[in-house]
């Protein structure tokens, strides 16, 4: 039977009303930012929440709306002004004018006030309503750095050659806010348009994200808004400006402009536009140590500095002495045709450097700068290259009478040095420290003279001066002295121990200050998380000036004992690993001494338990002492107090001790954040779509030297299409990051990971979905869905299509209460059902 006219224009109207019910809202949830010229476009079609955080906003004009909902805390700024609305996910209110309160951190009890802006006051932290809530966030400049031609990473006040060309890398916390811009500045002038360059060398391109195109690297704004990315990079071009300071600044291109949203460097342009070799004198004293300076050069860049052997003294002269390890000297040594030095140009752009003259000979000795290159080994190459050297300087060397390298020296009471110098004309010299009127012996090495070698120089390696003798007493007060070197040859067979000033005077010889300071003790365990696992070793380090040897001691609660005698550097650092056998997990203290300037521990004995007389002359014979307090049944306070009681705390003693404490645990590795890498500030465990780079990161008591952190996919729909990653370095606060690749090919779902630290592991679940895209909008040409459905049904008039003309044009996006149909759409599907049936009856 044909059916009537009139009810297929009530099933036609049923249809419209069905599809647009349905289109009402779409129940999406995400938090990546639409484009401002999509979002309008995209809000016809779907729901406010697929808008949220960030609804119609402009990065770029850091300018729009901000969409919330009831749970998930959308992230908000500190001084952001330019909201323009408040919207509610949940059904397209405009919340404008609300106020939430702040729940944990800072923000606990304050409000925030939904109004046009947010204060740069406004504290931190989470706040809600019940129906809406928000995180609110401090702007951070996240990372920056600045990078040479070799990508070597300079520090915030940088020397660079006039020709460099420098690439800045930053990151920011607030992509989806806020674009940032660069500005380069000199007295309050902007020069960032006239050395802005797209001329990266392989290494600066090698530093860029992957996609980055070097034409972007000429774009002052950079970000979401502007460029499509969420890191920013500036090459910049030197050559062009003239030498000076100038000042680099990265910063928010609207609000974000003031505290941490905002970071400068300082680089220095210097004249020089090739690097250049500089002595401090010309003509010079053999038996000095004369400073060279490498100036122009990049910095991270090696140059070797080298003298023709033919220049030294005697053919049975080390030349490897020539060059002396100080300054950014990286490395030292001798070809068959020159001894040379290494430099390494640090971030000032100046290498500095020093060579010995009592090893030249007398007369002109060219010294020659070698071309840069890019490691120490290069560099060395260059040493036989006669062809490539950069510059030559030439040096009168005169000869020289009685020196030491002494003079003018600050020396720490209780430190091992060497002593030198040259002594032309004499088989023989004596050192002699002046108190008052009369000159007293300093022995060096227990000896009275000092014999001078065939090449004029005398020495004496690795002496405590405040040691040696009536002078050595001397040199153990605080205070400045005169320090004499005389011909020996002119004393008796015996040197005297003392000599009057008059006497003093008479004979050859030449003087010096010399400041004698306190000795000074640094020290401490190094630990992750302020624990050290009971598998690992326990590692400890430090300063000691003005010693030699430092004892280590550990006390657990217990009265476990560990002690470690550690030999202290010629730099007067220390660092010591070792097992932590003996000692129990929990609180343990470490403890570091060293004795003062009288050189002894306390009183300078001191009677065991047993019985048994110690005189703690030295650190070995202080640790027996420790030893002799292990299994007495004390716990470790009292051990300590006894410590304390005994030598330490004595009357009249003057030891260095440092106490620092931590905690022995079992080894311990927790996961607290699975996050997309766009957003490594996020927290907690969020969803990850595929293609993107899940960011693990935890925590660990394990030291990276004896641990590595290994993260596996283990369970999951497409598990085995994941890598495995590791991490295998961490802080001292034992934060470990790991990035593991997914697959853009994964298959959406719930997967396991596990972690794994080499002794226990954790697994934590995690959540790969696909980031939900925009429907696009029908163009202009395009009939809307709804009506194209409603003219392929049969009409016996043109009324019905033009009634669904007008509904789809009146449906609103955010109209509907909810998925499915709306209220309005149910009755009617229903009525019209009802008349449907009756006239199929008739």
């Amino acid at each position: 039977m044909k059916t009537p006219a009139s009810v297929t224009v009530l099933v036609t109207a049923f249809v419209v009303l069905s599809v647009v019910g349905a289109g009402v809202a779409v129940e999406e949830t995400g938090t990546t930012p639409v484009a401002p010229e999509t979002a309008a476009q995209h809000s016809q079609t779907s729901g406010a929440s697929a808008l949220a955080p960030r609804g119609r906003w402009n990065p770029a004009t850091s300018r729009g709306e901000i969409i919330l909902d009831a749970g998930s805390y959308h992230r908000v700024y500190q001084g952001e002004r330019d909201v323009d609305r408040w919207r509610r996910a949940a059904d397209d209110g405009d919340v404008t004018g609300s106020s939430l309160v702040g729940e944990s951190g800072a923000a606990e009890g304050e409000g925030l006030d939904l109004s046009g802006s947010i204060p740069r006051s406004q504290p931190t932290g989470r706040y809600s309503d019940g129906g809406l809530s928000a995180r609110v966030v401090e702007p951070r400049i996240t990372s920056l750095r600045l990078l040479n031609r070799r990508g070597v990473a300079l520090g915030s006040n940088a020397t660079v050659p006039r020709d460099s060309r420098l690439l800045l890398r930053a990151d920011w916390n607030y992509v989806e806010a806020e674009d940032v811009q660069i500005d380069l500045l000199r007295n309050g002038v902007r020069y960032e348009r006239e050395v802005l360059s797209t001329d990266a060398s392989s290494e600066q391109s090698a530093a860029l994200p992957s996609g980055f195109p070097t034409a972007d690297l000429v774009h002052e704004i950079q970000g979401s808004g502007t460029t499509g990315r969420s890191t920013a990079a500036w090459l910049l071009d030197f050559s062009d400006l003239s030498t000076g300071t100038y000042t680099l600044r990265v910063e928010g291109v609207d609000d974000m402009t003031e505290g941490e949203a905002a970071r400068t460097l300082t680089v220095r342009i210097s004249a020089e536009s090739s690097p250049t070799l500089g002595l401090d004198s010309r003509d010079v004293t053999r038996g000095e140590w004369s400073r060279y300076t490498v100036s122009g050069a990049d910095p991270g860049d090696y140059h070797a500095v080298s003298v023709e052997r033919s220049r030294l003294r005697s053919s049975s002269t080390d030349p490897t002495g020539l060059f002396r390890s100080v300054g950014d000297v990286v490395a030292t040594g001798a070809t068959n045709r020159a001894a040379y030095a290494v430099v390494r140009i640090p971030e000032s752009g100046h290498a500095v450097g020093v060579v010995d003259t009592g090893l030249l000979d007398t007369g002109r000795t060219t010294v020659r700068l070698h071309a840069a290159r890019p490691t120490r080994d290069e560099a060395v190459t260059t040493v036989d290259d006669r062809v490539g050297g950069v510059q030559q300087v030439t040096v009168d060397v005169a000869a020289g009478a009685l020196s030491t390298n002494v003079g003018e020296l600050t020396y720490t009471i209780g430190s091992e040095i060497d002593v030198r110098g040259t002594g032309e004309g004499a088989d023989r010299v004596a050192l002699y420290v002046r108190d008052g009127g009369d000159w007293y012996l300093l022995t060096l090495d227990g000896r009275a003279t000092t014999r001078v070698g065939s090449n004029g120089v005398w020495e004496a390696r690795r002496v405590v001066l405040s040691r040696e003798g009536d002078g050595g007493r001397l040199l153990s007060i605080p205070g400045t002295h005169r320090l004499g070197v005389v011909d020996a040859d002119e004393l008796e067979s015996d040197p005297p121990r003392r000599i009057s000033r008059s006497a003093f005077a008479r004979l050859r010889s030449t003087q010096k200050n010399i400041r004698s300071v306190a000795p000074g003790l640094a020290a401490r365990p190094t630990t992750y998380g302020g624990e050290v696992a009971d598998v690992d070793d326990v590692t400890v380090s430090g300063t000691a000036a003005g010693a030699t040897e430092v004892a280590v001691v550990l006390v657990d609660e217990r009265g476990g004992v560990r002690t470690e005698r550690v030999r202290v550097d010629r730099d007067t650092t220390f660092e010591r690993t070792f097992s932590p056998d003996g000692i129990e997990r929990g609180r343990v203290t470490a403890l570091f001494v060293t004795p003062g300037r009288d050189g002894r521990f306390g009183s300078g004995s001191v009677r065991t338990p047993d019985g048994t007389t110690i005189t703690l002359d030295s650190v070995s014979a202080f640790l027996r002492y420790v030893e002799s307090q292990r299994n007495r049944g004390l716990t470790g306070q009292q051990i300590l107090a006894r410590l304390d009681g005994q030598v330490l705390g004595v009357a009249g003693g003057d030891d260095l001790a440092v106490r620092e404490s931590f905690r022995l645990a079992g080894p311990r590795t927790t996961v607290t954040d699975v996050v997309p890498a766009s957003t490594p500030d996020a927290t907690g465990v969020q969803a990850v779509p595929p293609g993107e780079t899940m960011l693990v990161r935890g925590r660990t008591n394990r030291n990276p030297d004896d641990a590595t952190v290994v993260v596996e996919v283990i369970e999951g729909p497409s598990a085995a299409s994941f890598p495995m990653v590791t991490a295998s370095s961490w802080s001292t606060d034992g934060v470990w990051t790991a990035r593991l690749a997914v697959p853009s090919g994964a298959t959406p779902g719930t997967y396991t990971i596990e972690v794994d630290d080499g002794e226990n592991t954790v697994t934590r679940a995690v959540v790969v979905e696909r980031t939900p895209t925009a429907t696009p909008t029908p163009t202009p040409t395009e009939r809307p869905t709804a009506t194209a459905t409603a003219t392929r049904t049969p009409t016996a008039t043109t009324q019905p299509a033009t009634s669904t003309a007008t509904a789809t044009t009146a449906a609103s996006p955010t109209s509907g209460g909810g998925p499915g149909f709306g209220p309005l759409a149910s009755v009617v599907a229903f009525a019209l059902l009802a008349l449907a049936a009756a006239a199929r009856r008739r």
